[in-house]
């Protein structure tokens, strides 16, 4: 297991968020999370069907 969390620690990208600021994943291609934070949390949520070109 540590293994594991060492890896994902070493792929992790970090945002230094602003306010209104978007973030838009791709739940296919990406493992996500969050870190702790304090204040009001505020979710917006968008899905569509996987685009093939």
């Amino acid at each position: 297991m540590e293994h594991l969390r060492s890896a994902y620690r070493a792929a992790s990208v970090r945002f230094d968020y602003q306010r209104d600021d978007v973030l838009v994943v791709d739940n296919m291609t990406a493992a996500h999370g969050r870190e702790p934070f304090t204040g009001p949390r505020r979710i917006a949520v968008a899905m569509a069907e996987p685009h093939t070109p």
